[in-house]
């Protein structure tokens, strides 16, 4: 079999691998990826500074993500944010409530206590669902007691 070569001495078998090595523009970019941001209040105030996550379930292939909350507002945008799928939603916050004395002199450390229920991050019981093709997404999350 005689393999016929282009003016430039590669033979079409030859380009074909190269394009398939070095792949497409455009092409293979990975699963689709929507930013999520919204609101967080707490009792009907917003949370001054905290941290909410994404964590996959229910057959949903996908790491965790997340996102700082700050001033009551959150964004999820790392990585181009969440991919579809079902999360479960964990929202965490600590306010200070004294200082404690650490092993060196004249030294102290903050004494933190979170202050949002476990049933929004140890055991939560938020779901968030992330649907194909919706671009970005907004979810506000009302916390109470």
């Amino acid at each position: 079999m005689r393999l016929n070569r282009t003016s430039k001495g590669f033979t079409l078998v030859e380009l074909l691998v190269v394009i398939a090595i070095i792949g497409i523009p455009g092409c293979n970019t990975g699963p689709e990826m929507i930013p999520i941001s919204g609101s967080v209040t707490f009792q009907g105030k917003p949370i001054p500074l905290g941290k909410i996550t994404l964590r996959a379930i229910e057959g949903t292939r996908a790491p965790a993500v997340g996102g700082t909350i700050k001033d009551g507002k959150y964004t999820i945008d790392t990585r181009g944010g969440a991919p579809p799928g079902t999360y479960r939603v964990l929202i965490e916050a600590v306010a200070k409530v004294g200082e404690a004395q650490v092993d060196i002199p004249g030294a102290s450390t903050d004494q933190l206590v979170q202050y949002i229920p476990e049933k929004y991050n140890k055991n939560s019981e938020l779901k968030l669902v992330v649907e194909p093709g919706t671009g970005p997404m907004e979810k506000n999350f009302e916390l109470a007691r």
